[in-house]
């Protein structure tokens, strides 16, 4: 028999346990809060932008926002990039944050990579994307119950669970960021080792995938090109896909009609990348195709797709990476992107100042018209 000092300890030790299960649960629960950030929708409501620039990395990495507005000054813009997000975290902020700002932009920009827009409706498999949707998401959020039914029940079972402990998650993150910047700041040594490992990182992944590419294609000849779904870009494998299948179980539709139904114009930019510049600029056959058949979708549905894929405007040493342009090529980006899709410029092109445009030729020329058969 259990003596009575073993009893107690052993009803203390549960008391404890329950206290640090519950109490953030309980927290939680007594918020309501949803997890919700609302510092965009407070953001996007105060600045009522006509041009709102959405995205990831991508697009952080092409446009300088400060310049672009100074080549446009009388557009209001408002920009948004957060890194390795997708179209799940996209579709919440036009909705949670734009829409119910109450502010209508005559364009939303999205810069692409690859297929990424026709990812398939599904949970995040990693905590900190997950995180990032739970704090655009609102209560009773109806695109997660879509989620959770096309997700693998373990995944709906972690989904859950940080959603009870989103509080103690937080804490995690903030504390992870704040120990290594903290490192970062105060040790040049961690500092100077950090970034030597992020270069030394780029430039094995870029000479492993441009090894891969260049003995396939020597071992296929202009066969291999089907074969590159196989290759590995930036830990991510392009994937061939079927336009048909992939689209209704993607949230493109959602974006679509959601933009659609306020009188939002999406502008969709495909971006070249290092990997399409290899074997001189030769393009994968499937990326071809893919693009042919986005580009006709979303134009038939009243969106500008452009195709800079094959475009030579980025040249493979302006590349940090595979996918990424190097910071002191921003400016030359933005300034290329001003002086293309800007409409009623000032004719002169030879300095900065001179290139001045008031609006896109989103809106007028490159504004496809919506068809019949769209839906």
């Amino acid at each position: 028999m259990m003596s009575s000092g073993n009893w107690r300890s052993g009803l203390i030790s549960i008391v404890v346990i329950m206290i640090v299960l519950l109490l953030p649960l309980g927290v939680n629960l007594f918020l309501k809060s949803s997890y919700y950030n609302d510092q965009g929708l407070k953001r996007l409501a105060a600045e009522k932008p006509q041009d709102f620039f959405l995205g990831n990395s991508i697009l952080a990495s092409r446009i300088d926002i400060p310049l672009l507005k100074k080549l446009l000054p009388q557009r209001k813009i408002s920009f948004a990039a957060y890194s390795a997000s997708k179209p799940n975290l996209w579709y919440r902020i036009i909705k949670n944050d734009l829409i119910a700002s109450g502010a209508r932009p005559e364009t939303i920009i999205f810069f692409l990579f690859g297929n990424e827009l026709l990812q398939p409706i599904s949970l995040p498999s990693q905590g900190n994307h997950a995180l990032m949707a739970m704090r655009k998401s609102v209560a009773n959020e109806p695109i997660v119950k879509r989620e959770m039914l096309a997700s693998h029940p373990l995944l709906t079972v972690k989904y859950f669970l940080m959603s009870l402990y989103a509080i103690q998650s937080l804490h995690n993150d903030i504390n992870w960021y704040l120990t290594n910047l903290t490192m970062f700041l105060s040790q040049p040594s961690y500092r100077e080792a950090l970034l030597e490992r992020k270069k030394a990182n780029h430039m094995r992944i870029r000479a492993g995938i441009l090894d891969s590419v260049n003995k396939l294609m020597e071992r296929t000849g202009s066969t291999g090109v089907s074969q590159m779904a196989e290759i590995g870009v930036n830990g991510q494998f392009i994937q061939r896909l079927d336009f048909a299948d992939a689209l209704p179980r993607s949230y493109l539709p959602e974006i679509l009609e959601l933009l659609n139904s306020h009188g939002i114009l999406p502008v969709f930019i495909q971006v070249n990348s290092l990997h399409r510049l290899n074997r001189q600029g030769e393009v994968f056959e499937f990326d071809r195709l893919l693009h042919r058949e986005l580009g006709q979708y979303l134009s038939a549905h009243g969106a500008v797709y452009i195709d800079e894929s094959e475009d030579s405007v980025v040249s493979s040493d302006m590349f940090a990476d595979l996918t990424h342009i190097h910071n002191s090529y921003k400016a030359y980006y933005t300034k290329y992107f001003v002086r293309r899709y800007g409409d009623k410029c000032s004719d002169n092109f030879s300095t900065e100042s001179g290139l001045k445009c008031q609006s896109w030729r989103f809106l007028t020329d490159l504004k496809p018209q919506r068809t019949t058969e769209a839906k």
